[in-house]
């Protein structure tokens, strides 16, 4: 005969070695930024310190400025909301670069739509970025909102944000380790949009907003922290030993390519020099080429179908999938099988059938934003965790291209599409220094 544990009252709580707090970590190259500008955070390092990536914030306001005729009908934020204010990503340690992630904002708002529900991209990251389930976050009128903030005709507005930054920081199993990397401060460098067009969208042909005093500022990294006691680190150094510390993460590579599709069918063969030693997914999003450097009638992340009708990958001599795709749901199938689990019932998504099927950018479209995205799952083991084996593909010495068939278009259409490589990371620590290998 046996007890649940909910009986059993024979637990021992140890200490927990720790203390937490939270660091408000101001930029060091000034207080406001324009478009196009670059914010640099350092990111203080010590003995017997570790940050959780995963709970910190960066926190900064948008400054806007409604222009003398507001717009007749509506205008939001992109779908992605306040990420989509950043154009590029790195990360330092001294001089190695950690990471680079260009065209953020886009990939943020795949990852959004496809790893959040409805609920949580209306509610708490409405509250947190402004995201929201159809479009992003009013700027106009908040009938469901009544106390968020609006433009108004000729008035400096601030719209105050709250985000989690996704990076290598936080996609790992650990804490970041500061405590080895006292060689140089850890820094992040987030570039902003060059243009205001490239953030949110309006239904009328001009601009909504024209910056004033600065685009951003209150700019601040919140960064939760964990000082270990010192019989807590001596724990952490008996596991590690002798050796140097062995950091695994993941990361995401941007690829842009440039073409035209046709009035009459077109195939498009698509480099992508994806050389990892362990490659996870790579992720596709299609979007018009003017739209994405900003347009005021259309989101710059919106990514459409543009009537593909099936695609594989080439990788070295073999082609995935074996049966190209050539459905909605077949498309859907595999971008969920990279993004996640096809048959995990607790993942939840906020794309319907609409948004994902839709064939061109609509500027009046009252599904809300076109959201189609095509993937590949590279993975040798599924769902894996990172502790002691990599589960990608080796990549470093294959030549990748993704295979396109699209239909006849209505018009020439110039399309950009962006790859997205998602790979496993090593970053070894010794001596204070970092060094990366993937």
């Amino acid at each position: 005969m046996s007890l649940p544990k909910q009986c059993l009252y024979t637990n021992k709580i140890n200490s927990s070695y720790a203390k937490n707090y939270n660091a408000a970590i101001a930029p060091v190259n000034g207080t406001s930024y324009g478009l196009g500008e670059t914010i640099i955070i350092n990111i203080p390092t010590g003995f017997n310190t570790v940050m959780s990536a995963k709970d910190s914030l960066l926190k900064f306001n948008l400054n806007l400025r409604g222009v003398a005729a507001l717009p007749s009908t509506v205008a939001y934020l992109n779908r992605c909301g306040a990420f989509g204010a950043i154009q590029r990503l790195r990360i330092f340690h001294g001089s190695v670069l950690l990471s680079d992630i260009d065209n953020y904002a886009c990939l943020m708002e795949m990852l959004l739509n496809a790893q959040l529900s409805s609920d949580i991209m209306s509610n708490k990251m409405e509250l947190l970025a402004g995201t929201g389930y159809e479009r992003g976050m009013s700027l106009l009128v908040n009938n469901n909102s009544p106390n968020m903030p609006i433009l108004a005709i000729a008035t400096d507005v601030t719209f105050p944000f709250a985000i989690p930054l996704m990076s290598i920081l936080s996609l790992s199993n650990n804490y970041v380790p500061l405590f080895a990397m006292t060689g140089s401060p850890l820094r992040i460098e987030i570039q902003l949009i060059s243009a205001i067009n490239q953030l949110l969208v309006c239904n009328d042909n001009y601009p909504v907003v024209a910056t004033v005093r600065s685009f951003c500022d209150n700019v601040e990294y919140v960064a939760n922290m964990m000082e270990l006691s010192d019989s807590g680190m001596s724990m952490v150094k008996s596991a590690i030993g002798d050796a140097p510390v062995n950091w695994v993460v993941q990361d995401y590579r941007n690829y842009a390519f440039n073409s035209t599709i046709r009035t009459s069918e077109t195939t498009l063969s698509v480099p992508i020099p994806a050389k990892f030693n362990s490659l996870n997914s790579l992720f596709l999003t299609f979007r018009i080429q003017t739209n994405a450097s900003g347009a005021a009638t259309f989101s710059a992340t919106e990514s459409c179908q543009f009537s593909l009708t099936d695609y594989f990958f080439r990788i070295g001599s073999k082609t995935v999938p074996t049966k190209p795709p050539s459905t909605i749901p077949e498309f859907f199938g595999e971008f969920l099988r990279a993004i996640s689990s096809v048959g995990d019932i607790n993942h939840e998504c906020n794309l319907r059938y609409s948004q994902y099927a839709q064939p061109i950018p609509v500027a009046s479209d009252n599904n809300g934003t076109g959201s189609f995205y095509v993937g590949i799952d590279l993975e040798s083991y599924s769902s894996t965790p990172l502790d002691t084996v990599y589960s990608g593909l080796n990549t470093s010495t294959d030549d990748i291209f993704a295979n396109l068939r699209f239909a006849a278009q209505g018009a020439d259409r110039n399309i950009r599409i962006d790859t997205y490589a998602l790979y496993d990371v090593l970053i070894t620590i010794e001596n204070g220094q970092c060094q990366t290998f993937y």
